[in-house]
């Protein structure tokens, strides 16, 4: 280049001309090896990741060392705030518009928060054992000029994407999930299966209804075709909607996909649902709402699923959405679950990542219903005790919130459907006296702790499950509960602490402010 046209359009460039499968940046005043690049590679081949940045350590032994330079000994999830030691995927840069050449600084958190609801948290890493070394500053009034550009920069992504602070809040909470460690284990191990289980040879039915959804349908359709395996196709059911939905999805979706496109009218998500399934080919059908995200490999990885449980009529898999790493009824799991297990505490799996066998599900939707439909569904389907199903805590799909889904219309409605099913379950177990609908409520997570009482109520109320459990279903799931259920009474324990603490910060805060304003008034008065 002839000019100093910026960092930014200069990595452009130079992606621009890249023909490797990742492009890796090292800061020219930097100095790392050859076995730390082969570290960051190695952790970005094995994750399959977006994005992989590394460890920076000071070359000096400088009092000034930023927080993001060293994120802790272990693999987790992380937006790329380094971008002088980072890995990222070729393609996806040379897709998705690269970097934002007005930026110097935060381009690479900027990017990761652009890309977080098509890829996922899980897709954004930090490998603490690929090393660069490299200096902040050189000195603190650098450093201060360096904190108020940054502060501005900021001020810029925010304009540009109103959720950038809450993703990157997000990834912050990483460091101390259990299930975000979990999510990357169950994600490596999926990857490293054969590619013959990887990408089967059964094709299946994708399940999607839609009404007014054409704000959404350009990303759904990309789903569809960014899909690494293809075997698949889509039973897109418009339910009457007046924004030409069934005419985008028509002209989004690649030639390629495998579409039945069927208008009806008006008839209802129950009913549109029951439709969609009458004209599926396939055994297995997988659940796709048209408001939310699906991973490139999200196929692949039901295939995979299947293949380590044939014995499953049902699976899901974890969600997750601008909040939260994963999401889902709770508790969230540690480890691979029982639907039969989690029927007893909530929403046994979501809805926008499931999958299951058609012909060994005879239930149909409840045309009835308004909301609550797909949780009804799964409930009916769980009472049968022979039906198998899994929750694996594995991210697939990105769950859009927004004012016009069921979710947030009927919410209330939907908690309803669920509470009936549960007591239904407690009652098998415990009796009809016996069953504690507020206790099922805390345990749900419907109603918060806000006291000792409530967490003893569903402490006790807990322990009882449990103990139920042990002679009245079967051995492996009676000790798969007690684990469940045991992580679920710590999770309430530290939520009451939790409000314990902030109920002390605000006496506190009140108290420190009150004394404060006695202070002023005695000094005004003499």
């Amino acid at each position: 280049m002839k000019f100093n046209a910026g960092i930014g359009i200069a990595r452009n460039i130079a992606i621009r001309h890249a023909t490797g499968k990742g492009c890796i940046f090292i800061d020219d005043d930097g100095v790392t090896s050859e076995s730390d690049i082969e570290k960051l590679i190695s952790t970005y081949e094995a994750y399959d990741a977006v994005a992989v940045r590394g460890r920076v350590v000071s070359r000096t032994n400088s009092d000034f060392k930023p927080d993001h330079y060293n994120c802790g000994q272990s693999i987790i999830q992380r937006y790329c705030d380094i971008e002088g030691f980072a890995i990222w995927r070729t393609e996806i840069l040379q897709r998705t518009g690269m970097f934002d050449p007005i930026l110097y600084g935060h381009e690479g958190a900027e990017l990761t928060a652009r890309l977080y609801p098509h890829f996922g948290p899980d897709a954004f890493l930090y490998e603490p054992n690929a090393i660069l070394l490299h200096d902040y500053a050189k000195s603190n009034i650098d450093a201060d000029q360096k904190n108020i550009r940054y502060k501005k920069l900021t001020e810029y992504c925010l304009h540009k994407n109103p959720n950038y602070k809450t993703i990157l809040n997000t990834f912050k909470t990483a460091v101390r999930n259990p299930v975000a460690s979990a999510n990357l284990g169950i994600r490596r191990e999926f990857l490293a299966q054969p590619i013959n289980i990887r990408k089967s040879e059964s094709p299946k039915s994708i399940i999607s209804t839609c009404y007014n959804c054409a704000p959404f349908m350009e990303a759904f359709a990309e789903s569809l075709n960014r899909q690494t395996d293809k075997n698949f196709e889509l039973i897109f059911v418009d339910d009457g909607s007046d924004d030409n939905s069934p005419e985008l999805i028509e002209r989004f979706l690649n030639k390629d996909i495998r579409r039945k496109i069927v208008v009806s009218d008006h008839i209802g998500r129950g009913s549109a649902l029951n439709l969609a399934l009458s004209k599926a080919n396939y055994e297995i059908c997988a659940m796709a709402d048209v408001d939310d995200i699906m991973f490139p490999r999200r196929m692949e990885w039901t295939n995979v699923a299947y293949n380590l449980f044939p014995d499953a009529d049902m699976l899901g898999f974890m969600i997750f959405d601008i909040n939260n790493l994963a999401r889902g009824g709770r508790p969230i799991p540690h480890n691979i679950a029982s639907l039969q297990v989690r029927k007893l505490l909530g929403m046994p799996t979501p809805f926008p990542s499931f999958s299951f066998n058609a012909s060994r599900i005879p239930e149909r939707f409840d045309e009835e219903l308004t909301a609550g439909i797909d949780c009804d569904w799964i409930f009916r389907a769980l009472q049968r005790d022979d039906c198998m199903g899994y929750l694996i805590p594995l991210n697939t799909t990105f769950y859009r919130t927004h004012s016009g889904q069921i979710t947030h219309t009927g919410r209330q409605n939907q908690r309803n459907v669920a509470l009936h099913h549960i007591k239904e379950c407690h009652i098998k177990l415990l009796g009809q006296d016996n069953v504690d609908e507020n206790s099922i409520k805390l345990l749900a997570g419907w109603d918060p702790i806000q006291n000792g009482q409530d967490y003893w109520c569903a402490h006790d109320y807990g322990l009882k499950l449990i103990a139920e459990t042990q002679t009245n279903i079967c051995s492996n799931d009676a000790v798969q509960f007690s684990l469940i259920g045991m992580q679920l009474l710590h999770e309430l324990h530290l939520e009451m602490s939790k409000n314990d603490y902030q109920k002390l910060k605000n006496v506190t805060t009140q108290k420190i402010k009150n004394l404060n304003d006695e202070l002023v008034e005695t000094e005004t008065k003499k």
